[in-house]
């Protein structure tokens, strides 16, 4: 079943905003879009993600989080003007080292 969760997250910053989403998109299989919904609102939608692991894994990465909303989506999409990133936009930085 295909769900839109809305989560509450504390941030404290532009780095805090970019750890939510990795977290979420890493942790997660099933995202189809995720998107900042206001301020500090991060909105996901997919199917067959749980919940309790999603608030648990950003409260121990990121810090304070609550669950706003969890609703059924039907096949209709509105658009709100937020900004959404489908799970295919996102492509993780390759990791930086230095060798000594």
């Amino acid at each position: 079943m295909k769900q839109k969760m809305v989560v509450k997250v504390s941030l404290n910053g532009e780095d805090s905003r970019c750890k939510a989403m990795k977290t979420v998109v890493s942790q997660h299989r099933g995202i189809e879009s995720i998107g900042w919904k206001g301020e500090n609102q991060l909105e996901v939608v997919g199917d067959g993600i749980d919940v309790a692991k999603l608030t648990f894994q950003l409260r121990k990465k990121v810090g304070c989080t609550e669950v706003v909303s969890v609703n059924s989506v039907d096949g209709k999409d509105k658009k709100d003007g937020n900004v959404v990133f489908t799970a295919t936009d996102y492509k993780p930085q390759p990791a930086c080292c230095t060798i000594m």
